[in-house]
């Protein structure tokens, strides 16, 4: 992570499961919002909202292309 790096946050929004063992084979996501990092050290980071709101611990996080 750097300042200034954009991310997407995303939430699973279905699982895919192989019927007959019933495990999960893919997870589909969908995007909550954008977060931007303004702070970095060598165990975190601290990002800035964005865009969207209501974010959950469980929320994925991507890079957004730049």
């Amino acid at each position: 992570m750097q300042v200034g790096d954009q991310l997407s946050v995303e939430r699973v929004s279905q699982e895919v499961k192989d019927p007959a063992t019933g495990k999960v084979i893919r997870c589909l996501s969908s995007n909550i919002g954008i977060v931007r990092v303004v702070d970095v050290d060598a165990e975190s980071s601290v990002a800035k909202v964005v865009s969207g709101s209501r974010f959950k611990a469980s929320d994925m996080v991507k890079p957004v292309a730049k």
